[in-house]
């Protein structure tokens, strides 16, 4: 799974619909890193939305942090922050995050650190 990219439209999840962001790769020498992104199938019009993001660490992650970002826009400088930044695991090295009222049109994961060097794997979940 490549990094943040927008050359080609991203993958377009709806209610139900989980996708692979980060696939088993090691985001440790390249932080902060930027998941892939996935679009959030709306319909007519955007509304708020129930985004989950579940990572999963190979092994102890030590210190860590990503958080949920989010754009109506596709640009990079465009993605701002939601909620708050995950920095405790809430199962055997797995970390997750659940916000209720997500209004945008793409979302991504940044890492924004890491201590060890374990591999990642995070899906986002509507």
């Amino acid at each position: 799974m490549p990094t943040y990219s927008n050359t080609v439209p991203p993958i377009a999840i709806a209610a139900g619909d989980s996708y692979a962001v980060i696939n088993n790769e090691n985001p440790q020498p390249a932080l902060p890193y930027k998941s892939a992104q996935v679009a959030l199938a709306t319909g007519l019009r955007v509304t708020a939305q129930r985004i989950s993001a579940e990572v999963t660490f190979a092994a102890a992650p030590g210190a860590f942090s990503f958080q949920l970002q989010a754009a109506d826009n596709d640009v990079d400088a465009s993605y701002s922050p939601e909620g708050s930044a995950v920095t405790a695991l809430t199962g055997t090295n797995v970390a997750r995050i659940e916000l209720n009222n997500v209004v945008a049109k793409f979302v991504r994961l940044v890492f924004s650190s890491l201590t060890n060097n374990v591999a990642v794997t995070a899906k986002i979940s509507c």
